[in-house]
């Protein structure tokens, strides 16, 4: 814009200046000469300055220090559970934690957001995520075995006012079926109100996979199973029936209105107000160098203490 007025003067000056010399005032052309020059001058110091000052805002935004000092009481609960759930993956021979993602909202409503971390292993198909309280120290909530990042993740409210976090989560199995659970996750509680369990068998035409569906689940703590990672419990659940692996996923994957979609609604979302989704905050992973990953907890925290130090240090 600067630019742009210069050579509006200019020309203008110009202008004075021809008329000046066609009436033969040579006193007037050292007058209009002096007057162009003053203005380049003045224009150029003027730019240089607020190029200056530019560089100067630049740069001070480019290395701003975030005081993490607020947040170090984080550290030592975090570093405890990335190492825990890297020694509980490499049990099934998992190549190592490839990503750990966080996440905020505040579930009771006193103005502090709860934490949440979602580790995830080898190509990203198995995971835990706990849930902090960081107003109380770093009281843990929850842990369960899940992957925000993989499905649905929202926020919604109850008839009185309860903020309700409804997670999704794919737990992958075997080919053409799957287990799947819905999360409920309050401040104060955490159940599954809806389950499908993979089930497969031999009989004389061959491979038969087929879905058993469960609501009012228990969540169990985490678990090992033959399929991988679970918080469910068939004996701690309301068992509705065995369906089509076929007839599940077209509910499911693609939203199908059928027996499925109508027990979700039922179980799941019934007197629920969808509000938003959650909140991301970092999305972090590992260095994959010579097919190995290479990524250790200093490097974690260096990357998300600054994160966390702007939520929290208010």
């Amino acid at each position: 814009m600067t630019s742009k007025k210069f050579f509006s003067a200019a020309i203008l000056s110009l202008a004075v200046l021809f008329t000046a010399c066609s009436a033969g005032g040579t006193e007037v052309l050292e007058t209009v000469s002096e007057t162009i020059s003053e203005t380049v001058t003045t224009t150029a110091a003027e730019t240089t300055s607020t190029a200056s000052e530019t560089t100067a805002e630049t740069t001070t935004a480019e290395t701003e220090i975030i005081d993490t000092s607020g947040v170090e009481y984080m550290k030592e609960a975090l570093k405890t559970d990335w190492d825990n759930s890297a020694a509980a993956k490499d049990v099934t021979g998992s190549s190592g934690m490839t990503a750990a993602d966080l996440y905020v909202v505040d579930l009771n409503g006193d103005g502090v957001k709860e934490l949440f971390v979602n580790y995830s292993f080898g190509a990203g198909a198995d995971g835990f995520v706990c849930v902090y309280d960081v107003s109380d120290g770093m009281k843990k909530l929850y842990e369960i075995s899940a992957r925000i990042w993989a499905d649905k993740a929202e926020l919604y409210t109850d008839t009185d006012e309860n903020v309700h976090f409804i997670l999704a989560n794919g737990y992958s199995t075997w080919v053409s079926t799957y287990d799947y659970a819905f999360f409920d996750i309050t401040y104060d509680s955490i159940k599954i109100p809806f389950y499908i369990d993979d089930y497969q068998y031999h009989n004389d035409v061959g491979h038969v996979f087929e879905s058993d569906i469960y609501t009012n689940c228990e969540v169990v703590p985490n678990v090992e199973t033959f399929k991988g990672w679970r918080n469910f419990d068939p004996e701690k659940a309301e068992y509705i029936g065995r369906f089509d692996p076929d007839y599940v996923i077209s509910a499911i994957d693609y939203g199908e209105s059928n027996e499925i979609s109508e027990t979700i609604q039922k179980e799941v979302y019934e007197d629920l107000t969808y509000v938003s989704d959650i909140e991301m905050i970092c999305e972090s992973s590992g260095n994959i160098i010579d097919y190995k990953i290479v990524w250790d907890f200093e490097e974690f925290w260096q990357e998300v203490a600054p994160k966390l130090a702007k939520i929290y240090n208010n």
